[in-house]
């Protein structure tokens, strides 16, 4: 199971997501551990209603009637213990009845002596000293201990919670319950309730700090139906629709009562806080200080932001950073409709969790994972970081696995955080039949560009030694045009990388370069390595270049309306056995755009190939050996003509567009002295057919005098739809004899080239790319590729076939490959895929897949066949598993047979 802080948001969410306060061995059936919060599918939760899930626990008992683990001032009128470490404050001697930034809205607290506030506001106390003890003005007054105010004909404003946002919250993932910092961020709450008349603004204090720097300290409005205060006692009480708001935050209750001797608030009968996140919490009963430091609730409800729930017997925070949650529990999983008691998909118990906030750390006893209501997976103990720590060192979920070749394999991974801008992780790969290796990566960040690390080895066979991988990737901009970087794959033998499950290509590539951008120029050195793991590649022939330098340069547009460019390249290639090779090009060119008076376009170029080359061990046509210099001086002239015609329509546009070129250079230019490296093979198509050279690379040229002719037509739908089409082919007076037989370039008139693509829909794309013969119009190479269906069923599938050519390395092919799937409902689907070799009538790959995605799991099965054969690599099937729990983390297993 993989997971990381950046994927605990809920999982860990402020200190409330899992835990349940009472030991594993206390245990029974009295004492359940909580049950979920259901009905998260309502667009709005109803803060004013109690939360029956929460309150009612199985066989009737509260989930209330057990205690906190143990606490010297625990009794019954105090089930969780003291609230906070000196309960023999002293009593203030002036003030007003009311907290100083507070003042309310339904009702006036009438106190006979109010002095001016303080305006104490601060980071820890963002509601100022809460009460003051007021000063009698007279025997009266003194010997009255309550006083009654009535309260107003309006009933007091009352907070609408909006809906909290999709998104999960990371630096918040269990809500501010007791919030430590003043909030400047004032929200409009919603319109009073009234009988016809309009509300009147609520009263506020008009006292100020006393000293003017600074901004103001924000006021909480304070809403009940009605209020009294014991001045000898020092106890205020509030009932009735209470409601107290200090900026984005909101407490709402049946009753709240202010001990300002004790300087504790308590809240009673269907609590709410509701925070700037969205988050909303539940309880019977919440107990603060007038600090927000300590505190408890009892049958405590958590709706996150993500629409998360949070259960639990209750919750206690002291001194401002631990915060301790009983019997919790915790789940992203909607609860059924038809059965809202039921145990959702998956959830997470505990018995305690503990939240350090000074050291961002969160810890688990006796927690346990759910599917379905059976327990699936316990640890005694579990901490990790929280979710505001992005990194940090330890342990990360093992992978477990079989296969036939292997056998059992398992890997523990260790990551560890070296600091703020590297990493590194260990993963030791132990299996039964595969030998025992180790599995490493390295990652650092630097101002100017990164390094990027991976490796393994393997002691497999005794006889063999010790087998290996490397990737390294790395990148550093020296400064803002110049950049340098290498990246290195190696592997110690052909089939490691493939048989140990690491995703390589057959042949890996190494390149260490220096390159830079400046306004359109672009110059770059580049040194390349090659490991062909191939079974019939020979290692000595692989090519080493050292290096390769390349310089492109496109210049302004000069007094006659042109432009001037050119490229030039550098090349040195090493090999063990074989063709050595050192070549210098340059290819100056001149381009002059214009168009014409109907609306055609015209471009006229004049262009030079001038190349060099000193070689060794060419192989020439005859049979024999060349070594020694060459070159060729190939001037070149070119111009191209197209004539754009566009028909508008009502619900449709065409475009009908004549394409016509002339291409006039010298014959010849491929002596068999200058060796071929970049210029294996000419695939001749739509995309190359009015290019001056058609080949990709330097070694080989285009040359003679050809024709090139074409027609394009395009139709643009009003409602998005499109459709295009291309047919051209090419004309030479003279044959030429350096094209391959086949290749559709060696007649006088070339092969005809076409494209068809069709997306008249949403849910229909299709493109169809030929070459064909205009003797017989046999097909030399024919490519579909496809996209029909709506999500419900749709098709992807790509065939693709090409004529063997003769006097080519390249044999000719013939294959289909596709994908079949289907979005059976909401949260099923399904998808078959397979490769077909046609030419061979083999089957190469086959796999099923079904998969279930709801808003907290997604669970994958799948089934491959894999026909690949090289070596010790035989014919597999595979089952493998995935089940991913959102917030959470992943597992996989499977298991592998081979044929």
């Amino acid at each position: 199971m993989k997971t990381t802080a950046a994927s605990l948001p809920a999982v860990a969410a402020v200190c409330m997501l899992f835990a349940f306060a009472i030991d594993a061995h206390a245990q029974d059936a009295d004492r359940p551990l909580g049950i979920l919060l259901p009905g998260v599918q309502q667009p709005a939760p109803d803060v004013r209603s109690p939360i029956p899930e929460v309150q009612r626990a199985t066989q009737g008992t509260r989930a209330t009637s057990t205690a906190l683990p143990s606490d010297p001032y625990a009794g019954a009128d105090r089930p969780l213990g003291s609230l906070f470490s000196s309960p023999t404050q002293p009593v203030r001697k002036s003030g007003s009845v009311l907290p100083e930034n507070w003042s309310s809205g339904g009702i006036r607290a009438n106190t006979s002596n109010t002095s001016a506030a303080s305006g104490n506001a601060s980071g820890d106390r963002p509601l100022g000293t809460l009460l003051n003890t007021p000063s009698p003005t007279s025997a009266a007054a003194g010997a009255s201990r309550t006083s009654r105010v009535q309260p107003r004909a309006i009933r007091p404003a009352r907070r609408v919670f909006a809906g909290p946002a999709s998104d999960a919250t990371t630096d918040k993932p269990l809500g501010t319950l007791f919030g430590s910092q003043p909030i400047t961020d004032q929200r409009v709450l919603g319109a009073p309730e009234t009988d016809g008349a309009p509300p009147p603004a609520p009263v506020r204090t008009t006292s100020v700090p006393d000293t003017p720097s600074g901004p103001a300290p924000q006021r909480a409005e304070l809403s009940a139906d009605s209020m009294t205060y014991d001045q000898e006692l020092g106890v205020m009480v509030a009932e009735g629709n209470v409601e107290i708001v200090y900026g984005p935050r909101s407490l709402l209750a049946d009753k709240v009562t202010y001990n300002q001797k004790t300087d504790v608030v308590t809240a009673d009968g269907n609590v709410s806080m509701t925070d700037d996140s969205g988050e909303v919490i539940f309880g019977d009963k919440i107990e603060i200080t007038g600090d927000l430091k300590d505190g408890v609730i009892y049958n405590i409800g958590l709706i996150l932001e993500d629409r998360s729930r949070v259960a639990g017997a209750g919750a206690r925070r002291s001194n401002g950073v631990i915060t301790e949650v009983s019997r919790a529990v915790y789940s992203p999983c909607n609860t059924c409709e038809e059965d809202p008691n039921a145990a959702p998909l998956w959830q997470i118990k505990a018995v305690r969790v503990i939240h350090d906030a000074e050291n961002k750390q969160v810890s688990y006893h006796n927690a346990w994972i759910e599917l379905f209501g059976i327990p699936v997976a316990y640890t005694p103990y579990l901490s990790h970081p929280d979710p505001t720590v992005k990194r940090r060192s330890g342990f990360l979920a093992p992978s477990i696995s079989n296969s036939s070749d292997l056998g059992f394999q398992l890997r523990a991974p260790y990551f560890w955080a070296i600091d703020e801008h590297q990493d590194a992780t260990f993963s030791p790969m132990l299996t039964t039949d595969g030998g025992q290796g180790l599995i490493a990566q390295y990652r650092k960040n630097f101002k100017h560009g990164f390094i990027n690390t991976e490796g393994s080895f393997v002691a497999d066979d005794p006889d063999r030694g010790w087998r290996g991988y490397v990737d390294l990737e790395s990148e550093y901009h020296i400064n803002k045009t110049w950049r340098a970087g290498l990246d290195v794959e190696a592997a110690s033998d052909d089939t490691y990388t493939r048989r140990y499950g690491f995703d390589t290509d057959s042949v890996l590539v190494s390149r260490g370069y220096v390159e830079g951008f400046r306004g359109q120029n672009y110059q770059v050195v580049n040194t390349y390595a090659f490991d062909d793991l191939r079974e019939n590649s020979d290692s000595d022939d692989s090519p080493v270049v050292l290096p390769m330098y390349d310089f492109n340069y496109t210049g302004k547009r000069d007094r006659l309306g042109g432009f001037a460019s050119f490229d030039f390249n550098a090349l040195n290639i090493a090999r063990n056995t074989g063709t050595d090779t050192r070549r210098l090009s340059f290819r100056p060119r001149w381009d002059r755009p214009f168009s014409g008076a109907f609306g055609e376009l015209y471009n006229a170029s004049v262009s030079l190939a001038a190349d060099a080359y000193h070689a060794s061990d060419v192989e020439r046509d005859d049979g024999s050996d060349f070594s020694g210099a060459s070159g060729r001086l190939v001037p070149r002239a070119s111009f191209s003509w197209r004539l754009p015609l566009i028909r508008p329509g009502k619900e449709f546009s065409q475009t009908i567009e004549p394409i016509a070129s002339i291409v006039a250079a010298p014959n010849g230019g491929n002596s068999d002295k200058i060796p071929n490296e970049d210029s294996q093979e000419l695939e001749f198509d739509e995309t190359n057919l009015f290019q001056d050279n058609r080949y990709d690379g330097i070694d080989r040229i285009d040359s003679g005098v050809r024709v090139n002719y074409g027609i394009n037509w395009t139709l643009n739908h009003h409602t998005g739809g499109y459709s295009s089409a291309f047919i051209g082919q090419s004309y030479r007076p003279r044959n030429d004899s350096s094209f391959a037989n086949q290749s559709g370039l060696e007649d006088n008139f070339t092969d005809i080239v076409g494209r068809v693509q069709i997306s008249p829909v949403r849910y229909l794309d299709l493109i169809y790319r030929t070459q064909f013969s205009p003797d017989n119009f046999s097909p030399q190479r024919n490519e579909v590729s496809t996209t029909i269906g709506a999500p419900a069923l749709s098709l992807n599938a790509d065939y693709i076939f090409i004529d063997q050519r003769q006097n080519s390395e390249f044999s000719g092919r013939e294959e289909i490959n596709g994908t079949l799937s289907s979005q059976i409902n909401r949260n099923w689907s399904a998808y078959v895929r397979a490769r077909n070799d046609l030419a061979a009538s083999d089957l190469r790959s086959l796999g099923l897949g079904v998969v279930y995605e709801d808003e907290c799991v997604k669970f994958t099965t799948q089934f491959t066949r894999s026909f690949f054969e090289d070596r010790d690599l035989k014919p597999s099937d595979a089952v493998t598993f995935t089940l991913v729990l959102k917030t959470l983390g992943e597992v996989r297993s499977g298991v592998s047979q081979s044929q």
